[in-house]
């Protein structure tokens, strides 16, 4: 007549919060799956298209430096450190391929 038992109905409630969890499982990992896809995306045009003409390069020039490094810091004991021009774009790829 339409009701269902105890155990029947406890059976059914388990089944379904069991289907709850693996599909917010899935959501979350799409979630994140889509926010990496976009990282990429919006990186990956103005990074990838940027960073295309030094693929085959045989030597180091100007026009070379100039694209990629936005400053050199000379040290009185004679280290050297290197800003790079898209330090932060690679890591935020660095950040979203680590998951």
């Amino acid at each position: 007549m339409g009701e269902v038992g105890k155990e029947a109905y406890l059976a059914a409630k388990a089944s379904l919060r069991q289907k709850e969890e693996t599909l917010s499982e899935q959501i979350a990992k799409l979630e994140l799956s889509i926010e990496q896809t976009n990282l990429a995306e919006s990186n990956g045009d103005g990074l990838a298209v940027r960073l295309q003409s030094y693929l085959d390069v045989k030597q180091l020039t100007e026009d070379i430096l100039d694209g990629l490094v936005e400053q050199v810091l000379v040290f009185p004991d004679g280290r050297l450190e290197i800003l790079w021009k898209f330090r932060d774009e690679l890591e935020r790829l660095r950040q979203a391929a680590l998951g």
